[in-house]
């Protein structure tokens, strides 16, 4: 079952606000752009996010704010300087340029109620803990050893 989309939530005036400033034509095609992309990526972290917003447990201004601040990141150091100097001139370049430089920060997870530590657990049909005779098979290792001993006493009478 695939996710419903959502009609895109923040635009890029939202993204503007935020820099204090208009944006040119190929900011703004930049901002629709990386608008969706952020969008997807809370998708794909809570797929239910469409019932979460229409049931009034996830703000739609809260995941607008989200959108907008991680956009608004990118305009402003579009090349992901981190520090230049000026005589003999030098810069580094953010490690996170490298990786696309579009990131929501940790912080703006939990205001979508996603906590830094959340997963999601694995789906598992139960066979290790019906052969095994155990209710969790992860734990296994610590009171039983599945392979025994019996091998030890062929080679060593």
């Amino acid at each position: 079952m695939t996710a419903p989309s959502l009609p895109p939530l923040a635009v890029p005036a939202d993204v503007a606000v935020l820099l204090g400033r208009e944006l040119d034509t190929q900011e703004t095609a930049l901002a629709e752009t990386l608008l969706a992309t952020v969008l997807r990526r809370i998708q794909a972290r809570i797929p239910d996010l469409a019932e979460r917003i229409a049931d009034g447990k996830i703000n739609p201004d809260a995941v607008i704010a989200v959108q907008a601040a991680a956009v608004a990141r990118v305009l402003k150091n579009p090349d992901g300087y981190r520090s230049e100097g000026a005589g003999e001139f030098s810069y580094t370049i953010d490690t996170r340029a490298a990786a696309g430089f579009l990131t929501i920060l940790d912080d703006e997870w939990a205001e979508l109620g996603v906590s830094r530590t959340a997963f999601a657990a694995p789906v598992t049909d139960g066979y290790a803990a019906s052969r095994m005779g155990v209710t969790d098979p992860s734990k296994l290792f610590q009171y039983a050893w599945p392979a025994r001993d019996d091998l030890a006493q062929w080679w060593f009478p």
